[in-house]
C-alpha cells in the first residue's frame, strides 16, 4: 500500500524511480496498476464512508467487487487505456474515477 499517491505524471515518475531503487524489477505498468487500484479504493472509501467495496484491476478495466464477492461495476478506461489516459490527462482520469466511485456509492 502506498502512503501517498501521485497526482500527475511527474510525481508518478519520481515515485516509480524511488520504488525501483528498492525493487528494480517493478515495471511502469505494474506500478501504475497499483496506483490506479489504490486511487479507486480511496475514492470508494470516501464516497461510501467506509470500506464496503474493493477495487481491482482486470485488464483493461477496473472492477469493483462488493461484499458478496460479486463484481458490482466495471469501470473501463476513458480512451485507449488507463496508463495512456493518465499520461495524457491525469486530472481527467482521477476526476473520472471519483465520479464512478460516487455513482457506485449511491446505487
Amino acid at each position: 500500500m502506498l502512503t501517498n499517491l501521485p497526482t500527475n505524471v511527474t510525481e508518478f515518475q519520481e515515485m516509480l524511480a524511488v520504488r525501483r531503487v528498492h525493487a528494480p524489477e517493478v515495471t511502469e505498468v505494474a506500478f501504475f496498476n497499483q496506483v490506479l487500484v489504490e486511487s479507486m479504493q480511496r475514492y470508494l472509501e470516501t464516497a461510501e464512508e467506509g470500506h464496503y467495496d474493493t477495487a481491482r484491476f482486470q485488464a483493461p478495466n477496473l472492477e469493483v467487487v462488493g461484499l458478496t464477492g460479486k463484481v458490482v461495476k466495471v469501470v473501463p478506461p476513458l480512451h485507449e487505456n488507463f496508463l495512456v489516459d493518465f499520461k495524457n490527462n491525469a486530472d481527467e482520469v482521477f476526476g473520472y474515477l471519483e465520479d464512478e466511485a460516487q455513482k457506485i456509492a449511491v446505487q
